[in-house]
């Protein structure tokens, strides 16, 4: 009983589907010979032309690897005039297949409305569809190709920021976007060609780069930019929302590494959409460079700490005597502001300035100059980093002054203009300027070393590696703390100068400790460190 009712309706299922086939068949019939009365009247194009890139230009890592990612679409184009000489007499089970296979992927896909149409008709569709399509070869008027689209998840991210110069937009004078756009104004996008044989069928002829297209090539690894995003994204910082990395190359300025944790937040780096942060006891490091250069204090001189400005648990604390050297070490505010008064405002500012702080360094559109402290503020608060704004890129350039033997190198982002052999059209250079003498540099590094083996830095300590710093902490907004780890480290006798930077912190570690530089910053400057380590 049960197998004869099976039976019944298996028999009635195949007579509907058959009288569907026929019902379609029929109305495909209709439609294409309705909109196809003559076919030897049709006037077509003989080839057609699409773009497969949003961008018409590449931008390569400094070992060329593409950096930009995209999202692909597959697009299925049906041309109204060679479509309509499809003989449904020959060619119905392909027109059929076609037919349902796009239904599945288009709303109210339908070959009347198509065929009504003049000119060309485009479809998104997935991958599977894309690829049956593809191999549709009898069908006349159809073709399909991929076109890559910019991803725009990262919408902060550096290469993103970089890879929309080829727009109509106008950008400040002499900046590195309109640099980059005379270079690329007269570039054209990728594209691949099709023609139309005499039945009406579209090949494909391959794709076309043109010739004098030209491409930009940026001092980052790739690699290395994706291992640093891995780390930021690791468990154990899972409690910190936003966490941006500089790391430089120090003898060139070359920035191998811009990371922002989360790359759809106005980019920390460059201190875009805001004014930027406070440098917090990052700028002792600059204290320590006037004061060594003016020879206005040495390193083993001793002040008294009386507890005017150091605190410890939110109350007045006092370090007592201490030397310039241990100062930085525990940190001393007391300390750095009798030695700042020492150097003095001018002094200050104007070391400040010669390695790039309160102004743009990369001379992006976007990128922020900063805010120089004005002498009213107080030497109590200049000296130990408050009152101003920078960025930490700037931050970068300054600190790696001291790694680099007391040579300030512009930080660069741009390695290449390159042509579509690769071979460069300009090569870009960082300007460097000697600001403080190798031997004041030496000492301050020594100091660095030495945070970091016993100071307010040793989260950041790796045995058997040169490695030095200093932390920071900022008032953020809202009563959050901005947490910084200025440093550097030295990889197969390379020196490296890296900049974390923690935005917008709160609360306390599994230690009880109050989030600060010196416990957020610091040990992601030591991973990266140990990555670069293994990966060298």
């Amino acid at each position: 009983m049960v197998n004869s009712i099976h039976a019944k309706r298996s028999k009635y299922m195949g007579i509907g589907f058959c009288i569907l086939f026929i019902l379609l068949s029929v109305r495909t019939y209709i439609v294409v010979n309705k909109y196809n009365p003559d076919r030897a009247s049709v006037s077509m194009v003989n080839y057609q032309v699409e773009n497969i890139s949003q961008n018409n230009y590449m931008m390569l890592d400094s070992k060329g690897k593409d950096l930009m990612t995209y999202t692909k679409k597959y697009v299925v184009v049906i041309d109204s005039k060679p479509f309509s000489l499809n003989n449904c007499d020959d060619n119905m089970q392909n027109l059929l297949a076609f037919n349902f296979i796009m239904k599945t992927q288009v709303d109210n896909f339908s070959y009347d409305e198509i065929l009504k149409k003049a000119g060309k008709s485009y479809f998104v569709v997935n991958e599977d569809t894309y690829n049956k399509v593809k191999n549709m070869t009898n069908i006349k008027g159809i073709y399909a190709y991929t076109y890559d689209e910019s991803d725009s998840k990262n919408s902060w991210s550096i290469t993103d920021l970089l890879s929309k110069v080829n727009t109509k937009d106008k950008y400040e004078d002499e900046s590195l976007e309109a640099t980059l756009q005379s270079y690329i104004k007269n570039n054209k996008s990728p594209q691949v060609k099709f023609s139309l044989d005499k039945s009406g069928v579209y090949k494909e002829e391959g794709y076309e780069v043109n010739k004098d297209n030209k491409n930009i090539q940026l001092t980052l690894d790739l690699d290395l930019n994706s291992r640093i995003k891995d780390i930021l994204n690791r468990s154990e910082y899972s409690n910190l929302k936003n966490v941006g990395v500089v790391l430089m190359d120090s003898e060139s300025g070359d920035i191998k590494a811009l990371v922002q944790k989360d790359e759809s937040q106005p980019n920390l780096l460059i201190g875009a959409e805001g004014v930027g942060f406070e440098p917090a006891s990052t700028f002792k490091l600059l204290v320590e460079q006037a004061a060594l250069e003016d020879k206005d204090v040495s390193l083993s001189d001793k002040f008294v700490c009386k507890g005017e400005i150091c605190q410890k648990n939110g109350k007045p604390y006092s370090h007592g005597t201490l030397s310039v050297r241990d100062a930085l070490l525990v940190s001393c505010n007391d300390t750095f502001f009798q030695v700042a008064q020492k150097v003095g405002y001018d002094n200050l500012m104007k070391l400040a300035e010669s390695e790039g702080l309160y102004s743009k360094n990369l001379g992006l559109t976007k990128e922020i100059s900063g805010t120089k402290p004005k002498e009213e503020a107080g030497l109590s608060n200049i000296g130990i980093g408050q009152a101003m704004t920078v960025t930490p890129v700037q931050m970068a350039g300054a600190i790696n002054t001291i790694v680099n033997g007391g040579v300030y190198v512009k930080p660069s982002i741009v390695k290449s203009i390159l042509d579509i052999n690769d071979k460069p059209v300009k090569n870009y250079t960082s300007t460097k300027t000697r600001i403080i003498s190798k031997t004041s540099a030496d000492e301050i590094k020594e100091n660095m070393r030495e945070v970091v083996k016993k100071g307010t830095g040793t989260n950041a300590f790796i045995p058997n590696i040169d490695i030095g710093g200093k932390t920071g902490s900022a008032t953020g907004a809202q009563g959050t703390t901005h947490g910084w780890f200025s440093g550097y480290f030295n990889i197969g006798k390379k020196y490296y100068t890296m900049v974390i930077f923690v935005p917008d912190i709160n609360g306390k570690n599994e230690e009880g400790e109050n989030l600060v530089g010196g416990n957020t910053g610091a040990p992601i400057f030591k991973d990266i460190v140990l990555d670069m380590m293994k990966n060298k």
